[in-house]
């Protein structure tokens, strides 16, 4: 197996490790924190490969542009190179693999100061139009954000379920065996919210569901097996 190949496999196996429980969230949300600037897949391949990384760059930006030579026997983190017309991989180093020489600097590592924290809440509630009670405090604030960010961007196959009386039995997709879950149905919107857990608090999320009463399935059924009958019994008479 080709090592391009061993990455596309490592990128899509960790990306079901990371949302396996929010402890392994949160533990990928702290490095992709400190590697904003990078796409998702290279943040996932970054804590696949080097969970403790806090600035990555390719070893021509540190020797060139900081004079930081990347130490002998460095091993670097494979990613992705899409700026060709076959995929290929391109290495980073992180900054604890390399060494400062004359002329040499560290980069800037951001960290939210305390008097920050008032300045980024009110960007937040006006950027996202937060409501007063979700703008409280700046944890409730990127509660709220990520919230809607999920509703707005998480895409899920739409599910197929009957409902008789106040209970519904999800039949087909993606819901099948977590009715539990789902708190509210909007059947006119063909929708269903989710208690889920998002860090360490319950949020709603909206997914895709289709219900129907079960004399409905019934009817249809029964016509169908009546339009089987009508063509069988055509063909005999021919």
């Amino acid at each position: 197996m080709s090592k391009l190949q061993d990455i596309r496999n490592l990128v899509q196996e960790h990306a079901v490790s990371v949302s396996s429980s929010p402890g392994d969230w949160m533990d990928y949300m702290d490095t992709a924190s400190r590697l904003y600037r990078y796409s998702f897949s290279d943040q996932l391949l970054i804590h696949a490969q080097r969970p403790d990384a806090t600035a990555c760059a390719s070893l021509e930006l540190w020797n060139e542009k900081m004079l930081r030579w990347v130490n002998r026997g460095a091993r670097g983190i494979a990613l992705f190179d899409e700026t060709w017309q076959n995929t290929k991989l391109r290495y980073v180093f992180d900054i604890s693999d390399t060494h400062m020489v004359a002329g040499g600097r560290s980069p800037y590592l951001w960290k939210m100061q305390e008097h920050q924290r008032e300045e980024i809440l009110t960007h937040l509630a006006e950027v996202y139009a937060l409501e007063e009670k979700d703008a409280a405090t700046l944890q409730d604030a990127l509660m709220a954000v990520a919230r809607e960010m999920v509703n707005d961007n998480y895409e899920i196959a739409m599910s197929c379920g009957l409902i008789e009386g106040d209970k519904v039995t999800i039949t087909d997709g993606p819901l099948a065996g977590k009715e539990a879950m789902i708190c509210k149905i909007n059947r006119h919107k063909r929708t269903a919210t989710l208690n889920v857990e998002m860090f360490g608090d319950k949020a709603g999320v909206t997914v895709g569901l289709e219900v129907v009463e079960n004399w409905t399935i019934t009817i249809i059924e029964n016509f169908q097996k009546k339009i089987r009958y009508n063509i069988i019994f055509n063909r005999n008479l021919l």
